[in-house]
Formats: structure tokens, C-alpha cells, sequence
């Protein structure tokens, strides 16, 4: 799995993606909406190489690190 998001922009990524995040759905519902936001997001910074699958598994792993999860 690749890193759709680069450096630069992770900060604004995760606080985009953490804004949308619901994770009272069921689990496809939740993931559909991560997945959705990502390409939202993806195509708002122009970054046409990012597959939305891969940056939403991006956001799942940055919530899994210990200075992000709070």
C-alpha cells in the first residue's frame, strides 16, 4: 500500500478526514464515507496519483499512531 498523501499536507489531511469520520455506521457505511472524503480531498489538492482506497487506509493508520490517537 502505497502513501497517497504527501508530507505536506497529512496535517490538513487528518483533521479533514477526522472531521468525517463516524464510526458509529456500519463498518462498509464507514469506510464508503472515509473513502468518499479521501477522493474529496484528493481532488481539492489536485493530487491525481492518490487512490482514494490507499489514502483512506492512510487516515486508518495515522489513527493508530500513538502522538495522533489521543
Amino acid at each position: 500500500m502505497s502513501k497517497p498523501i504527501p508530507v505536506r499536507l497529512r496535517e490538513e489531511f487528518f483533521g479533514f478526514m477526522h472531521a468525517r469520520d463516524d464510526d458509529k455506521l456500519p463498518d462498509g457505511a464507514w469506510f464508503h464515507v472515509l473513502e468518499e472524503s479521501a477522493e474529496e480531498f484528493c481532488k481539492k489538492h489536485r493530487l491525481k496519483w492518490a487512490d482514494r482506497n490507499d489514502a483512506a487506509h492512510q487516515y486508518i493508520q495515522m489513527c493508530a499512531l500513538p502522538e495522533v490517537a489521543k
